[in-house]
């Protein structure tokens, strides 16, 4: 089973270089083009959820996303009852499939 640190490290090589990070309003901001987006109109590449090996609270979610200027990059946040109001609301816009 494949942790954190080496899904970041494997999607850092296939391309996402980028960190995306959640704003105040609840939207992502992409680093490369100072935009921020509504997460539900994020092209979403892969998501991948996290759950500690000794702590099943110790969540996190890691999801790989491409911005409309073409820049590649990582969306990462803790999950569950620890998820501040800003990953909260991003976290609840992602499009699911």
């Amino acid at each position: 089973m494949e942790t954190l640190s080496e899904a970041i490290q494997r999607l850092r090589e296939d391309g996402y270089g980028a960190d995306f990070v959640a704003t105040e309003e609840g939207r992502l901001r992409c680093p490369a083009c100072g935009t921020t987006h509504d997460p539900a109109d994020m092209s979403i590449d892969e998501e991948l959820r996290f759950e500690g090996e000794s702590d099943p609270a110790d969540m996190s979610l890691l999801v790989a996303l491409s911005c409309d200027c073409g820049t590649k990059g990582l969306y990462s946040t803790q999950f569950g009852p620890e998820i501040g109001p800003e990953d909260a609301a991003v976290v609840r816009s992602l499009p699911r499939s």
